[in-house]
């Protein structure tokens, strides 16, 4: 199975766990149901796919997940190093990331 079909199976789950009966734009549901996920448990993604796969934990539309996905790695000086996986990145650069992660959905 390739590492992009792991990811949508794990995406799927997840959306699937706080939500029966699949996607519904109109679900309600309670962010505190998700559970963190460490940086070191997606060391095979890029950083775009960490954001990405975080955008999707929250329901955000893929076009708004892209945009602030760069908006946030330019900010933080990473957008150059956005195909890089995380497994390559120095400790610096793994923390400069959470913070993208956490600002991602604007809370």
């Amino acid at each position: 199975m390739s590492k992009q079909n792991k990811q949508k199976r794990l995406i799927e789950r997840w959306a699937a766990d706080r939500n029966p009966v699949g996607f519904d734009p109109d679900y309600k549901y309670d962010k505190s149901q998700f559970k963190p996920i460490e940086i070191e448990d997606c060391s095979d993604m890029t950083m775009e796919e960490v954001m990405e796969y975080q955008g999707r934990l929250y329901f955000m539309p893929l076009k708004q997940i892209r945009s602030r996905t760069e908006e946030l790695l330019e900010f933080c000086e990473l957008i150059q190093f956005r195909k890089r996986t995380v497994r390559k990145l120095s400790g610096g650069m793994k923390r400069k990331l959470m913070v993208c992660r956490a600002l991602l959905t604007d809370p």
